[in-house]
């Protein structure tokens, strides 16, 4: 397949893997086509992607679920989401993009039909959100695919910053528009608006064709064994975490699933470490430059944790406050990360700037959680506007540079090495990110009730309500002040990393840019070489 794609494509047009479109030349007008067709393919994928994670709650009293039932409904999405991105990748590499479109087409098709002909229930929400999974992780690919054809050459490394930054605008979005829309917990102008969408994005991606790609037969039967203990590690894993917050650390349930959960992954590890020819290359992400990207993006993750529990938790759960009366909250949240995205847009201009605008960002993310530690009883929630507009800022800023830092370092090595970054990378994103509530959510529970019976043993007059909320608001000021801190101090590890190779003069990737650069120089040449032979024909 790739050979006949040579007819079609000059050498620097050809697709950078197999999956993956190429870059021909085309018309102004197309390009106009393609930007359109990102913007709403990526903004409908972050929107449908994040309904429940901003919606628990309307969720769990308009279907009339329990508490665990609400925890496996947030959980069955993460748990498709994860095993996705691997499983995916594969797809797209055996059978090429345009069969990946027509398979994303498909699966929404089905959840459009679902939610027209079939009740809202639990059971019925749950196969919907599960084909979520695969769909919207589906969609941010494709995303990205829009982005690389209207971007010029020069600036193609920007298509990923373009895809997955207008993903991650999904979460606020999705709380300022369900502000609007959600009263007295209905949710029918929520699934309306969830039904236009996935017409809108079918709609997008029939009109709009992505060129076509070469074929590597990536899916093999041997590889089927340890794709599904891949799966079951990602279902205990999310279960796990997905219902901690219902029923606690130390259940017995929790305990098995971790145990289990554990199990696979290191079964998975194993095998894949074994194989001849593995599907994750598990020496690869051993390496320190790989493990460190990991670690910092489950910190920032465990970190951004707060965000979608703790603010709005605190004037929901503790002040009474409606969604509708923290629109402005959430508006000034949603302009924070849409500003991290322009600006990562605008600053993210040379491969040197990666650790640069990564530590920036933990910078911010202390600074404005310190701005953060000020509630109390009385505080209102145009006391934390600027705290966390920086810190929606912080979690957009940081994610595209320390994501092409890792995909630079394995596309030098290859696409093996590429399809075993994206699965860690993912992998830890969704499981560090339910980690990250589920300590958030704990230390809150377990700080009040210390706080508040401290009040209550060392006086004999007192105000429950006031004592509680209280409680609250300093476990709150404490959990913010703890990443502060912990945030800083990333920062100042990130920071003299920076100095060192700034004072050596050295940049960290500078091998594999070189790599990556001699690969392209070699399709240059054979590009003149070709265009060459055919002016002499002519």
């Amino acid at each position: 397949m790739k050979n006949n794609l040579s007819s079609y494509y000059l050498p620097t047009q050809m697709p950078m893997f197999a999956g993956s479109p190429g870059f021909p030349n085309i018309s102004n007008a197309k390009k106009r086509l393609y930007f359109i067709a990102w913007l709403i393919i990526g903004t409908c994928a972050g929107v449908l992607a994040n309904f429940i994670p901003a919606n628990t709650a309307a969720f769990a009293s308009f279907l009339h679920l329990n508490s665990m039932q609400s925890a496996l409904l947030v959980g069955i999405y993460f748990m498709f989401s994860t095993w996705a991105s691997l499983l995916l990748f594969k797809l797209r590499q055996h059978f090429g993009v345009q069969f990946f479109v027509k398979f994303v087409i498909f699966f929404l098709s089905i959840s459009v039909l679902m939610r027209i002909f079939l009740e809202d229930s639990f059971a019925n929400e749950l196969v919907i959100r599960a084909i979520y999974g695969f769909v919207c992780t589906s969609l941010s690919v494709i995303s990205i695919f829009y982005a690389g054809q209207f971007l010029p050459r020069e600036k193609r490394m920007l298509m990923l910053l373009l895809g997955l930054g207008l993903i991650q605008l999904g979460l606020p979005l999705d709380r300022l528009i369900s502000s609007y829309l959600i009263s007295d917990f209905d949710l029918t102008y929520i699934f309306i608006l969830e039904l236009v969408l996935s017409i809108l994005c079918i709609f997008m991606l029939k009109i709009t064709s992505l060129p076509p790609s070469f074929m590597a037969y990536e899916l093999h039967l041997k590889n089927l064994f340890t794709l599904i203990i891949f799966a079951l590690s990602c279902m205990c894993f999310t279960l796990a975490l997905s219902l901690i917050n219902t029923i606690w650390w130390d259940n017995e349930l929790v305990f098995k699933l971790f145990s289990l959960a554990l199990f696979f992954l290191a079964l998975f590890i194993f095998l894949e470490f074994i194989k001849k020819e593995p599907m994750v290359n598990v020496k690869f992400l051993s390496k320190v430059d790989i493990i460190k990207i990991i670690i910092l993006a489950a910190c920032m993750r465990i970190f951004l944790a707060e965000q979608n529990i703790s603010t709005s938790g605190f004037f929901i759960n503790t002040l009474s406050y409606s969604d509708y009366q923290l629109r402005f909250l959430y508006l000034y949240i949603f302009l924070g990360s849409l500003s991290g995205f322009i600006a990562s847009y605008y600053t993210l201009k040379g491969f040197n700037r990666f650790s640069l605008l990564v530590f920036i960002s933990f910078l911010i993310l202390s600074l404005a959680s310190f701005l953060c530690a000020n509630l109390n009883p009385y505080s209102k929630p145009s006391d934390v506007y600027l705290g966390q507009f920086l810190i929606s800022f912080a979690g957009i800023y940081f994610m595209t540079p320390l994501l092409i830092d890792g995909i630079i370092k394995a596309m030098a090595r290859g696409v093996t090495y590429l399809v075993s970054f994206s699965c860690i990378f993912s992998f830890a994103q969704n499981i560090f990110g339910l980690l990250g509530s589920s300590f958030v959510n704990y230390f809150l529970i377990y700080k009040s009730k210390i706080i508040s019976s401290n009040i209550i043993t060392n006086s004999s007059n007192f105000n429950q309500d006031y004592i509680n909320k209280f409680a609250n608001a300093n476990a709150y000021n404490e959990m913010f002040l703890i990443i502060s801190v912990f945030s800083f101090l990333v920062f100042l590890f990130l920071f003299l990393e920076w100095l060192f190779f700034k004072l050596k003069k050295k940049n960290p990737n500078a091998r594999e840019l070189q790599i990556i650069m001699q690969k392209v120089q070699k399709r240059v040449v054979e590009e003149q070489k070709l265009l060459g032979e055919k002016n002499e024909k002519i």
